[in-house]
């Protein structure tokens, strides 16, 4: 049990060393982004990127966290003060990010959708025709649906036959005891497989 807690407190931890984002989330653009800071101070080349993924459906996605003032040495404290930069993509098919652009963290919120699987762009979604017009079945023969102890069929019965039809035969009926059927396997509950089993035993001689 220790264990797992370790894993699942590192895991918070280390999204939230990373300004709240990991690698791999779901993100969307907030609603007052053009108010933000961080929006305010990007080129306007990367602005208009932005208008650009905001007018498709796309899903956007996290491909990359990078501090925002990068340190050579790896323990410095300056890689885990929160001050990061997020690299988003598109994600054209699942698993499949396409376009890498820099953003400032104030431009964008992670999107919760667990424990739901990605969602599904309405430009990816084919168009489908089925119409679904269930109707109610209707029987032209009488006699099918009606006694389900009769033959649908009999012996050498074709569609159009009028020389043989269909009748109940009493083998079809339930008679609620063990019924023998001719030239079947007997039954012995104290024998291996039933009685039906060859003698094995002289394989162990």
């Amino acid at each position: 049990m220790e264990k797992k807690f370790d894993k699942i407190y590192e895991s918070t931890v280390y999204r939230y060393t990373r300004g709240g984002f990991l690698t791999g989330d779901l993100v969307k653009v907030r609603d007052d982004y053009k108010s933000s800071e961080g929006f305010k101070k990007l080129h306007p080349d990367l602005q208009a990127k932005l208008n650009d993924l905001l007018s498709s459906d796309l899903n956007l996605r996290v491909s990359g966290i990078e501090n925002k003032y990068p340190s050579g040495q790896p323990g410095n404290t300056d890689n885990s003060n929160g001050e990061v930069v997020l690299t988003v993509s598109q994600e054209t098919s699942p698993g499949r990010y396409d376009g890498f652009y820099t953003f400032p963290t104030d431009i964008f919120e992670p999107v919760d959708v667990y424990p739901n699987r990605m969602p599904i762009p309405d430009s990816m979604v084919r168009p489908d025709k089925t119409k679904i017009d269930p109707d109610t079945l209707e029987y032209e023969a009488e006699y099918v649906g009606q006694n389900p102890f009769k033959s649908q069929t009999e012996a050498g019965y074709t569609p159009g036959d009028n020389q043989k039809q269909p009748a109940v035969g009493d083998d079809k009926q339930l008679h609620n005891k063990n019924i023998q059927i001719p030239n079947g396997n007997t039954f012995d509950a104290q024998s291996v497989g039933g009685g039906n089993m060859p003698d094995t035993s002289i394989y162990l001689r």
